[in-house]
């Protein structure tokens, strides 16, 4: 029975590492690899509430990065247990921890707006923002 379910294990391995090696136009159509365009739209270095500089003289308190699995801002990094897009909208389950070391469960959403900015919620705390995205090379504290 063991040799079995090895083999069926093997087969699957197989299967998966074909698919992976398929190229990407037969992986999926254009609406199923959206949310991954989407999300490497958000990945990037954010101020809140103000404009981003990009100079070295944003506060270090208003500088958000958004990376492919975590975020992370003054209160601490969050890392997220799931996510969700729902058309421009990520929505994501996250444990983070805040500076003083507590562990807090999070509810968190991103809308990503046509002018480039990313609109931010904490749910549970009900917690609003406006991220505005550094450029590329920008100088961050």
């Amino acid at each position: 029975m063991r040799i079995g379910l090895l083999v069926i294990a093997l087969i699957a391995l197989a299967a998966a590492h074909v698919d992976a090696q398929a190229p990407a136009a037969t992986q999926g159509t254009a609406q199923e690899n959206a949310p991954a365009a989407q999300e490497q739209s958000l990945i990037g270095t954010y101020t809140q509430k103000q404009v981003c500089k990009g100079d070295g003289s944003d506060p270090i308190k208003q500088i958000v990065r958004i990376g492919e699995s975590e975020v992370d801002s003054n209160f601490g990094p969050c890392m997220y247990t799931s996510k969700t897009w729902s058309g421009n909208v990520l929505k994501a389950e996250a444990t983070c921890k805040s500076k003083s070391g507590t562990e807090l469960e999070v509810s968190i959403a991103f809308t990503l707006n046509a002018d480039k900015t990313v609109g931010f919620v904490e749910e549970n705390s009900q917690y609003k923002s406006v991220l505005y995205p550094c450029p590329p090379g920008a100088k961050t504290k």
